[in-house]
């Protein structure tokens, strides 16, 4: 864990872009953007005939920041070729820190690409925790025992961790088990799953099924129906602990 620093998760939509640069000598581009933060990547679509003013309006899969005051966003554009390689069009790079806001603050704004135009963003950063990762490991949680046993109070409840935007989606328990950036599967919604632990395949098959009927990210779980659910298929087990923590 990343102890002492900033993270959490960003969303990101990527509107349009504006004035590129024709990397073609005859015809039009076919303009698509490419979004890393550190090993994972995601693509927008491909906007044929889109040239120097593609439309994506794609919102990419939420992406785990594991420290967003020295992490950086990467974004190049390409134009995509069916019998040669993608003709590079522009980049730019972006500090993780300047999408940081008021809590549930949705940024839209425009970002210069080199060599020429510029690119639309819609993003939010959800904090994980008020004040960022505490310098020290959490302690960890209690086990629950017998009330014959007669432990105090104290020694029998979960310690309590406010959270941002997240604790709509999360328990505390899954917070605590979600795995570092460096260490996670690169699909926030499957590192979700396993963090309520389901194995990874389950998790993988779930993940799949969820974007497949359009909730990609953990934040649209919340707006499903119970009986939508049912439609993924899920162990009987599994399935109760997705209701319990994306419908707290």
């Amino acid at each position: 864990m990343n102890y002492g620093k900033r993270r959490g998760i960003i969303d990101i939509r990527v509107c349009e872009a504006r004035n590129l640069k024709n990397p073609n000598l005859f015809g039009k581009s076919d303009p698509y953007a490419k979004l890393s933060i550190g090993s994972t990547t995601h693509l927008t679509n491909v906007h044929n005939n889109g040239n120097k003013c593609p439309v994506w309006d794609t919102k990419l899969p939420a992406m785990i920041v594991g420290n967003v005051d020295a992490d950086e966003l990467s974004i190049e554009i390409w134009d995509k070729d069916k019998a040669t390689r993608d003709d590079f069009i522009g980049k730019t790079t972006l500090d993780l820190a300047s999408f940081v806001g008021p809590e549930n603050d949705v940024k839209d704004a425009w970002y210069k690409i080199e060599p020429r135009g510029e690119i639309r963003l819609r993003t939010k950063f959800s904090a994980d925790g008020d004040h960022g990762v505490p310098s020290s490991p959490p302690a960890p949680l209690a086990i629950a025992v017998s009330p014959a046993q007669n432990f105090p109070k104290q020694f029998v409840q979960p310690r309590q961790t406010s959270t941002a935007a997240l604790t709509q989606q999360m328990s505390t328990a899954s917070l605590d088990m979600f795995k570092d950036a460096n260490e996670s599967t690169g699909d926030v919604l499957t590192d979700w799953l396993i963090s309520l632990s389901i194995p990874v395949a389950d998790a993988k098959t779930y993940a799949k099924k969820f974007q497949e009927d359009g909730f990609d990210i953990v934040e649209d779980l919340h707006d499903m129906a119970p009986e939508e659910f049912d439609t993924i298929g899920m162990k009987k087990g599994h399935l109760r602990r997705v209701l319990k923590a994306a419908k707290p």
